[in-house]
């Protein structure tokens, strides 16, 4: 769990010094400051997304995998309500759209990672005669 923390912080800073990099070899502006809102943005949301995972922890296979499924949505709406605040309030540019599509796949990769290896580190769920019907 603690891995997932501290992978999002560096995958977000992988992708931002690869795009830093690309936009240099390829003459385009940086726009430290849309990538700077960006990061941020999917910094926070990628956070907020494992909380379901530390709630259903000790949990079985079945709870893990729907905690799972909970944080890939908070995960969404996350970036899609703070990115809709900072489009209208800080008049983030075209540039700030580009830089959030990197930063939102490359957390949404370590974020499924995380969970996936929550469900496979959980006990199995185990159905009782009362469960099947």
């Amino acid at each position: 769990m603690a891995f997932a923390f501290l992978m999002i912080p560096a995958s977000l800073s992988l992708i931002a010094a690869g795009g830093a990099g690309v936009c240099a070899i390829a003459g385009f502006g940086l726009h430290l400051h849309d990538m700077i809102l960006a990061g941020g943005a999917c910094l926070i949301a990628s956070e907020l997304a494992l909380l379901p995972l530390i709630i259903v922890r000790g949990k079985d296979q079945l709870a893990v995998s729907q905690a799972g499924l909970v944080g890939t949505m908070l995960h969404l709406m996350c970036i899609a309500i703070i990115a809709g605040v900072l489009l209208v309030k800080m008049h983030a540019g075209t540039p700030f759209v580009f830089w959030l599509f990197g930063f939102y796949f490359a957390s949404l990769v370590v974020v499924v990672a995380s969970f996936i290896a929550a469900v496979k580190k959980a006990p199995p769920t185990r159905l009782t005669a009362s469960s099947q019907g």
